[in-house]
């Protein structure tokens, strides 16, 4: 009983790790985006592609930071 317990502490751990650097690589993804809009070195278009995102989503966020 308590190696089942103990496996489940340990997956829960992996999960918790997991979970967290998911978080820390969409802030980042987040600032570097940011970064990229304001620069306007890049079409909005491309930075799209580079990041494998909606351009509706690279639109709503380019709107949201000229807002700022």
């Amino acid at each position: 009983m308590c190696e089942t317990f103990e496996m489940l502490r340990k997956i829960g751990e992996r999960e918790g790790i997991e979970k967290g650097r998911l978080e820390e690589r969409e802030k980042l993804q987040n600032e570097y985006l940011k970064a990229l809009i304001r620069s306007k070195k890049f079409t909005l278009s491309e930075i799209s592609t580079w990041f494998n995102i909606p351009m509706n989503v690279i639109s709503e966020r380019a709107k949201q930071l000229s807002l700022s």
